[in-house]
């Protein structure tokens, strides 16, 4: 637990979550609420998958040979595609969030 702990904050909420998932105690884990980055990250990923899993789905069910493997890693190359775009808007949102929030208290002081 020490060797992966440096991935965490010390004495964050995350950091206690994990040691209490290892050593057996997953129900006294506390729930986290995500971002708003998360969210929109999230969503952003689904609507860039959205058009192609049916279309994706139907060629690898249809397709032989040669071609399902250019369609399967085609599939995949878009998932990891959307992922990466999902996390950048994720991690942009939450930035803007932080610094809205760094503003706001500057100008309450």
């Amino acid at each position: 637990m020490r060797e992966h702990s440096e991935y965490f904050e010390p004495g964050s909420e995350a950091l206690a979550n994990i040691v209490d998932v290892v050593t057996g105690r997953a129900r006294e884990a506390a729930a986290q609420r995500p971002s708003f980055g998360d969210a929109a990250g999230n969503l952003v990923t689904t609507l860039l998958r959205a058009p192609f899993l049916p279309v994706a789905d139907y060629l690898v069910r249809h397709t032989s040979g040669p071609g399902a493997v250019a369609v399967q890693v085609t599939g995949h190359a878009a998932n990891v595609v959307a992922n990466e775009i999902g996390n950048l808007v994720r991690i942009v949102v939450d930035e803007v969030v932080d610094a809205s929030r760094g503003v706001a208290r500057l100008l309450s002081d």
